[in-house]
């Protein structure tokens, strides 16, 4: 008995207890660098067997349903870790193939968007997806009208990106390609052309100085007529989308966004809103969804309806306060609910966020303020290394009275609770945790400082590490 015919044996029309989002049910697999996995939840807590199935040398039929079998027994017990989430719960099931394959090659971007940070230069180059999709396609793991979704980094940069497009289009596959447009890919032009899937693109702005804030880059223009170039192909399958935060949400800015769609053909627009920003968790940033930005939703969607534009709501972003009409479609939220964590800023000092190094380092020198990095970590340790070769001085403060002395090229690392309890002429605090910590933002709020702070991700701190190594091994090859 193969273990497709033990799933059906066991599980065949039982209620059991599935996960809706990935895959432990065999209803989606994900082809990462190399790997392939089930879960992309970032939750600490998730087991090894949905981070990594088997290696695209060692998937097919059989391996993938032996780790499936596996996974849908260990699922029952409530000692599992998946069932912690809030989306495994209990359902029928019925067994198919693959409905939903996740295609995430690389993970290098030649975009910098301020909301994302799943960006880290890491190409995949090696890894030529066509032999494997073709090894499971022949082995009948992929359902007949099965659904191949495309993202990472951004997809159209990966090698065989073309390839892999042009042979799921023989097949008869449909595809969704999530890019950021900077580049016109071919493939996905003879996608639309033909039929055979979908574009979705997030400009997020409607004018190049918006764009540049949201993307940490300047191709508004390369962008918008790559969007045309996509809407002239086949219209009805491109999807625009504005994700709206705290750094876009002027109705100006909106209202430049639909022309600029109106100019470049596009008939379908998403309405988003920074999906960490409006959950059901309190929030201190470092993006905020206030009442404007609540409203600065509903005037995009409305706006764009009355334009003739059909519009649609991401879910993901509202998902805590998802509200639906009599055909089960969603609508944006008619309450705003207050997440911010207002005990988190008693002296009104909020997180200001940049999506590259750059614009932060601009910024700091722009404002000639003493600089104060926050966090002795890998990203403070990075943080203290970047300012020293742009010859901003810092200083380093850390909670932890282990690190109280430590000198991180020539930084001394001073107890935050000691630094903050002085007064100081305003300064720069850079938060450099991956995430912004509450606790960090109340403390140097109750503390009363005075300045700014800012932020960026752990991926922009990466890009500009992997560049300066770059150029201290030319230095060293030059010597």
């Amino acid at each position: 008995m193969n273990y497709i015919d033990k799933i059906k044996e066991e599980f065949e029309g039982r209620e059991i207890y599935i996960c809706d989002i990935s895959g432990t049910d065999g209803k989606r697999i994900n082809f990462d660098l190399g790997n392939v996995s089930l879960c992309h939840e970032y939750v600490a807590w998730k087991p090894q067997e949905v981070k990594s199935l088997a290696s695209w040398d060692t998937i097919g039929s059989e391996t993938y349903y032996e780790r499936i079998y596996d996974l849908m027994k260990k699922m029952q017990s409530p000692d599992f870790p998946c069932r912690k989430c809030e989306a495994c719960r209990k359902k029928i099931f019925h067994f198919t193939p693959i409905p939903h394959v996740i295609l995430g090659l690389s993970m290098y971007c030649n975009s910098r968007c301020i909301y994302c940070a799943a960006h880290t230069d890491e190409y995949g180059e090696d890894h030529d997806i066509v032999p494997v999709l073709q090894r499971c396609d022949r082995e009948g793991m992929f359902a007949k009208d099965a659904w191949f979704d495309w993202g990472g980094g951004e997809p159209t940069q990966h090698t065989h990106y073309e390839d892999a497009v042009r042979y799921l289009m023989e097949k008869g596959y449909r595809q969704r390609v999530n890019t950021n447009a900077i580049v016109l890919s071919q493939a996905t032009m003879e996608m639309l052309e033909n039929g055979m899937g979908t574009v979705r693109v997030s400009p997020d702005s409607g004018t190049p100085a918006v764009f540049r804030r949201m993307k940490g880059n300047d191709s508004f223009h390369a962008v918008w007529a790559n969007i045309k170039s996509y809407c002239e192909a086949n219209p009805e399958e491109v999807e625009i989308k504005y994700n709206i935060c705290n750094y876009n949400s002027d109705q100006e800015e909106m209202d430049a966004f639909l022309d600029m769609c109106k100019k470049s053909g596009v008939l379908r627009v998403s309405v988003e809103g920074e999906a960490n920003s409006y959950q059901k968790e309190k929030n201190v940033g470092p993006f905020y969804f206030r009442k404007k930005e609540f409203e600065a939703a509903h005037y995009l969607y409305n706006k764009a309806r009355e334009l003739g534009f059909h519009t649609t709501v991401s879910e993901y972003a509202f998902l805590w306060h998802a509200e639906y009409d009599e055909n089960h479609v969603l609508q944006l939220p008619s309450v705003y609910r207050d997440n911010i964590d207002a005990a988190c800023f008693s002296h009104g000092m909020y997180v200001e966020v940049f999506p590259t190094t750059d614009m932060l380092l601009d910024a700091i020198r722009e404002l000639a303020y003493p600089v104060v990095i926050c966090g002795a970590g890998k990203n403070g340790q990075k943080a203290i290394k970047m300012l020293r070769h742009e010859n901003i001085p810092s200083v380093c403060i850390d909670n932890n009275t282990s690190l109280r002395g430590t000198i991180i090229d020539g930084v001394e690392v001073q107890y935050a609770v000691d630094y903050l309890a002085e007064s100081h002429a305003p300064s720069i605090y850079l938060l450099t945790p991956d995430d912004v910590q509450p606790d960090m933002v109340k403390q140097l709020n109750d503390a009363g400082v005075e300045g700014k702070l800012y932020y960026v991700n752990i991926a922009a701190y990466n890009h500009y590490m992997n560049t300066l190594e770059k150029i201290e091994r030319r230095e060293e090859q030059a010597l």
